[in-house]
């Protein structure tokens, strides 16, 4: 008998809090990262953190879970705004942070939210991804992240909302 693998799409529960970290470590410089602390108020605080957890069945029916992408989404009023995404490098390319987002999107939409914002640093390859969601550049925060460091702002419509 061989694996069987799949990806699921979850809210994230206070048990993801170790592999969502360990995730950020993979994927991000330690002066971009967020501490324990700020994920774990991102997780108490009202915000949807989203996890991409592999699932592996082995033979026996044992099922190993691995978080290899997470994404978090805040909604104020009818505006909704995405936080951060990551996927784990070996994981990237198959769609994952296109999952995160697509579940993202409904779920803003479902709390109301008719438009979604971003901020990306200029060049990171992550504008692509945004671009192929259907995110339109808006215009440019200067050293955002820093000197030398600019964000583009984007912004995607969402359908759905709330009815009135």
């Amino acid at each position: 008998m061989t694996a069987t693998q799949s990806i699921d799409i979850r809210p994230a529960v206070s048990s993801d809090l170790t592999a969502i970290t360990e995730l950020e470590a993979a994927c991000f410089d330690a002066d971009e990262r967020w501490d324990d602390e700020a994920w774990r108020v991102e997780l108490e605080s009202g915000a949807m953190v989203l996890v991409a957890s592999l699932r592996q069945a082995q033979p026996e029916c044992e099922v190993f879970e691995q978080v290899v992408g997470t994404a978090s989404f805040r909604v104020a009023a009818d505006t909704s705004e995405l936080f951060s995404i990551m996927t784990s490098p070996q994981w990237r390319g198959i769609g994952v942070a296109t999952l995160l987002l697509a579940r993202g999107f409904e779920w803003a939409s479902s709390q109301g939210a008719d438009e979604m914002f971003l901020e990306v640093r200029i060049g990171n390859g992550a504008q692509a991804l945004y671009a192929d969601a259907g995110f339109q550049p808006l215009y440019e925060r200067t050293n955002y992240y820093g000197p030398g460091l600019h964000a583009l702002v984007m912004r995607k419509e969402l359908s759905g909302g709330r009815d009135e």
